[in-house]
């Protein structure tokens, strides 16, 4: 087949988005959930919690999607759902959620949350490029805490930070520095389900993203990169996202290109990552 490259790379970016994506996780139910909006000066999580174990708060019925938040303040919700026990044997079970994430900013300066178990442990972060919180794990061990039907009840603290940034980076705004108690950029809450994790289609979407970036930085006349070129088209040829066994054929179709070592001149790299917290900024 005659093959163009640059059109093979839009191909693979478009069929990650719409077409490999959206099935990494698959919806198993949708959960219940109750808010109680602080828009002052967030409350120590511990303190609070042990409000809610007391009876002590007050929530009232959220329906998503569902709209919450005011200027830097926070909002609570109490999550309340089920694990199908069948569907998790031997498959990773996680919530999948969206504060309503914003598509530009990136992973920061905007909404976030933190999920709790109802003891007040912290389960994990969810920010737009992380928004997974695990339940059960492929092992079959729990990450919260489930009744003899499945059911459980986790609490997230979600901040409606709002997106600062003006017509430059670190232009003065009007938004303030504290909590105002006013919906300058309300967020609408769209997803909080029961999902189960599809480990073969994300580890085809990593493969996906590797050899396309490997691709656009190599140069058009070195040999790898024409190699890597039909390989990938003819992955995508053999993906068919209505039939999700394909994506053994697909990853198949990368495995030879991708397990290729560098030429032997190229140099080791060696990364180090690290999180930070970006408080000092704001």
């Amino acid at each position: 087949m005659f093959l163009l490259p640059e059109q093979q790379l839009s191909r693979c970016d478009r069929v990650m988005r719409q077409r490999v994506e959206p099935h990494i996780h698959t919806t198993l139910a949708a959960c219940e959930l109750r808010a109680f909006a602080n828009p002052g000066e967030p409350v120590p999580s511990g303190e609070f919690l042990a409000k809610v174990r007391a009876g002590e708060v007050e929530f009232e019925p959220f329906a998503v999607p569902g709209v919450w938040g005011t200027t830097w303040g926070t909002t609570w919700f109490e999550v309340k759902g089920r694990v199908d026990r069948e569907a998790a044997k031997g498959r990773k079970i996680e919530l999948e959620v969206d504060l309503g994430w914003l598509t530009g900013p990136g992973p920061g300066f905007q909404a976030e949350g933190l999920f709790y178990r109802a003891d007040g442990t912290a389960i994990k972060t969810a920010n737009p490029l992380n928004h997974w919180i695990p339940l059960v794990y492929a092992d079959g061990t729990s990450a919260v805490d489930l009744d003899g039907d499945g059911n459980f009840t986790v609490y997230v603290e979600a901040a409606a930070n709002p997106y600062v940034e003006g017509p430059t980076p670190f232009a003065p705004t009007d938004l303030g520095e504290c909590a105002n108690g006013r919906p300058d950029v309300p967020y609408t809450l769209r997803r909080m389900d029961v999902a189960v994790f599809n480990e073969d289609v994300f580890a085809y979407y990593i493969d996906l993203e590797t050899v396309s970036s490997l691709m656009r930085e190599l140069s058009d006349d070195d040999p790898r990169y024409w190699q890597l070129a039909k390989a990938l088209q003819r992955s995508l040829n053999r993906y068919d996202e209505r039939d999700l066994a394909t994506v053994a054929a697909a990853r198949e179709a990368l495995a030879g290109v991708l397990a290729e070592p560098a030429a032997s001149s190229a140099i080791n790299h060696i990364a180090v990552g690290h999180a930070h917290i970006d408080s000092a900024w704001l």
